[in-house]
């Protein structure tokens, strides 16, 4: 998985440098491995329709997008700021512990609804701690998507998103795959 990119280009060359050291050591894209990105940036939110056509899969990184959409490094103002954000009534728990879907996640659904390419029918999977969290498996936003999560919450996470899917039938997945 290629961490961090921002432009299709970008993933472009990574991949096609992936592929040739891949194919010198005797692997086969398809078989052996697929080239992915981890969709951690503002700007590749905005662009992941484009971002597909170059990659196998990817994944949302919440944790990353959380940081750069809200400019706040999550070790400066977890533990000193954010209860205060709690207590005047600005956020309503912690931003590193449920998904913004007001706000960065509402980046995500329309490129990938109109995504093409391999990662289009790969499927979507989101990444984190707080891909994890029941607060956003409740919205049928995200049913269908995989999570790649911290092991503890992940069984909570797994039942939320199935009550999701059972709530809302017609949702990002059956349409990206429509």
């Amino acid at each position: 998985m290629i961490p961090l990119v921002a432009y299709e280009r970008e993933l472009e060359l990574v991949r096609a440098r992936v592929l040739t050291v891949a194919a010198e050591e005797g692997f086969a894209p398809g078989r052996d491995f697929g080239v992915g990105t981890m969709i951690e940036l503002p700007r590749a939110c905005l662009i992941a329709d484009r971002i597909a056509g170059h990659a196998d899969f990817f994944s949302f990184g919440t944790n990353d997008l959380t940081q750069t959409a809200i400019g706040f490094s999550r070790d400066d103002i977890e533990g000193r700021i954010i209860p205060r954000y709690v207590e005047e009534k600005i956020v309503d728990g912690s931003p590193f512990a449920t998904i913004d879907e007001a706000g960065w996640a509402s980046l995500c659904v329309p490129p990938c609804a109109s995504a093409a390419g391999p990662a289009r029918t790969s499927g979507l999977v989101s990444a984190g701690s707080t891909a994890a969290t029941p607060t956003r498996s409740d919205s049928s936003t995200w049913s269908g998507w995989t999570t790649s999560a911290v092991p503890r919450p992940a069984p909570d996470r797994r039942v939320a998103a199935a009550q999701a899917a059972i709530a809302a039938p017609r949702t990002l997945a059956s349409a990206t795959r429509a």
